[in-house]
């Protein structure tokens, strides 16, 4: 769809609503696949989680996010989880994901940015609560493509295996909203 390179705060609401859609229709997918391959030994490497969605909207509509996720989820005769995984995070000062954003085309300004780092902050230390030590963070600020990919692939390949139920977390977001990881 078009628009989905803006910043969410430059996106009409009817634009915003037909992303959204999508985006649930790519985790459906996205999910489908994976969920193909849960007998089999793999390693799968996936750029957006199911819950990177939440990180693009604003914390008084996590719920309703969640919401359209789940329930897209489960389209069909079966009903279906989402596949679980372990979450490396991958976080740089403004600046330095600034850059990086006007390389991909992205139209964001340094604090759009940084408010979207803080959602990701906000909802990666809620997993981490409510999945103790279940995302790995890099700080990815001044470093080369080369030495990212090594310290993702040293978690991979040597750290424990902690994984994060994807499916949990949106039914915490749907119940709880914003402060899902709240006791």
């Amino acid at each position: 769809p078009s628009n989905m390179e803006k910043s969410p705060d430059k996106v009409e609401d009817r634009d915003i609503s037909i992303i959204d859609n999508w985006i649930a229709e790519q985790v459906y997918k996205k999910n489908l696949y994976l969920d193909s391959l849960c007998d089999k030994a793999s390693v799968n490497i996936i750029d957006r989680s199911p819950i990177d969605a939440l990180a693009f909207t604003e914390k008084e509509k996590w719920k309703d996010k969640a919401g359209l996720l789940l329930r897209n989820i489960n389209v069909g005769a079966k009903p279906k989880r989402l596949v679980g995984g372990i979450i490396i995070f991958l976080r740089g000062d403004k600046q330095e994901m600034y850059r990086r954003s006007v390389k991909k085309f992205r139209d964001y300004s340094p604090d759009a940015l940084k408010n979207q780092q803080d959602m990701y902050q906000h909802l990666m230390d809620g997993i981490n609560k409510v999945y103790e030590g279940s995302v790995y963070e890099i700080n990815v600020t001044n470093k080369t493509i080369e030495q990212v990919t090594k310290e993702v692939a040293q978690i991979i390949f040597y750290n424990e295996y902690r994984e994060t139920d994807f499916q949990g977390i949106l039914e915490l977001v749907l119940e709880k909203g914003w402060d899902f990881d709240e006791k």
